[in-house]
């Protein structure tokens, strides 16, 4: 039998070319997956509540995105993803700092690779406001309303992450005395690292977290108490009268604040945080050490209520605000009784509270009440606390305004 070479070419080039569509198809849809992979951990609601509780240098943001429809998108845009995202402070819902949308592609440089680009919206804010809010075929806009401001972050995948960042300078920005911005980005399934910092034209940093990006976690908006979260942040963190007390050295002690996050299981039947109070001040006139824990949760009136509470041995918890997160951890049983509770509101972005009108039991200095008057701001907490005999006279407490106790730098 004559063998014909032509017959083997023409069969290696009929394979070669089903092998180069098979191959074309298993990358089509390998990239494809990934976008609605990214896509997908994207969507929803994000917030850094916990983060701001542990460290002060960060507030609680959140962050919501969806995906959109873009009508009439020019055809060289393919399979790609839109998403809208709006960023605010979680204080701040109806006043988002960062309205924008993502266009999500395949990296043309990389098999398995995902851009990220961003494009600013040519609407008024209040056009977009909670945009997410809306159902899936009303969230559309159109190509002319968008625009392209050339910053992309290019993800690649890392085990179960995707991980990615901007290209050096390759973001303008001109937020304050910023030229340039970057991004970079972790994406878990269950939150999101992001760290965005503003550079002038010397590569100088200009704007932005200092120490490390921030933590967002997936969040339940129905379920999230932003106020009681605010609450709780607000106690945390190592604060002191001495600049106060510098000013008005005979009408203020130097006293200082450890407080921290710390878990408590089991401690009460409603959601809350517990609050780690470690107060102490060491003075030729002034030596105490006063260790609580703070009880942060909503009563049946829907009020916001911080409680004190005593411990059976305060020792034992003095200085755990400086152990790592893992180790501040205590038992319900290591709460001896209820000692004061304040009941909180809202005042703009700061918490205002006072004690009940016939205040707490007290018997200290010879009292029988203690009436406290608390102000809560992002960087201090402001509070008078008094205590009144059984004639009403004060025996305790200050007499020239409340204590302030500022956030050390």
């Amino acid at each position: 039998m004559k063998f014909d070479v032509r017959l083997l070419v023409l069969a290696l080039s009929l394979s070669s070319f089903s092998f180069g569509q098979s191959l074309s198809r298993e990358l089509g849809v390998g990239r494809l997956r990934d976008l609605e992979d990214v896509a997908a951990r994207l969507e929803g609601t994000i917030d850094s509540s916990r983060q701001s509780m542990l460290d002060r240098d960060y507030v609680d943001v959140r962050v919501t995105q969806c995906q959109i429809t873009v009508s009439d998108a020019p055809g060289y845009i393919g399979s790609s993803k839109f998403l809208y995202v709006e960023q605010a402070l979680s204080l701040s819902l109806d006043a988002p700092y960062r309205q924008r949308v993502i266009k999500l592609s395949p990296d043309s440089l990389n098999r398995r690779g995902v851009v990220s680009s961003i494009y600013e919206i040519n609407l008024s804010p209040e056009q977009v406001l909670h945009f997410c809010s809306k159902k899936a075929d009303e969230r559309v806009m159109k190509w002319s309303e968008l625009k392209d401001v050339h910053c992309s972050v290019y993800m690649q995948k890392k085990h179960d992450l995707w991980v990615g960042e901007t290209q050096s300078a390759k973001c303008p920005n001109d937020y304050g005395d910023a030229k340039f911005v970057s991004s970079k980005v972790r994406l878990s399934r269950t939150g999101m690292y992001s760290w965005d910092r503003g550079w002038d034209a010397e590569g100088n940093q200009v704007w932005g977290a200092v120490k490390g990006g921030y933590n967002f976690e997936k969040m339940d908006p129905a379920s999230t108490d932003v106020e009681l979260n605010a609450v709780a942040t607000r106690y945390t963190g190592k604060m002191n009268t001495f600049k106060q007390s510098a000013k008005a050295p005979d009408a203020f002690q130097p006293i200082q604040y450890n407080n921290c996050l710390i878990d408590v299981p089991m401690i009460s039947q409603r959601p809350g945080k517990t609050i780690l109070i470690d107060q102490s001040a060491e003075t030729p006139t002034l030596k105490f050490t006063r260790t609580k824990f703070l009880r942060v949760e909503r009563n049946d009136k829907n009020e916001l209520t911080a409680t004190y509470l005593a411990l059976r041995d305060s020792s034992q918890f003095r200085g755990m605000c400086d152990r790592p997160v893992e180790m501040r951890t205590a038992r319900s049983e290591d709460v001896l009784s209820h000692e004061c509770r304040i009941s909180f509101t809202r005042d703009g972005r700061d918490f205002v509270g006072k004690t009940p009108a016939e205040g707490c039991a007290s018997n200290f200095r010879g009292a029988v009440k203690l009436t406290v008057e608390a102000r809560l701001t992002r960087s201090s907490i402001q509070v008078l606390e008094r205590w009144y005999d059984k004639d009403g006279g004060q025996v305790a407490g200050s007499t020239q305004g409340p204590y302030i106790y500022e956030l050390e730098d």
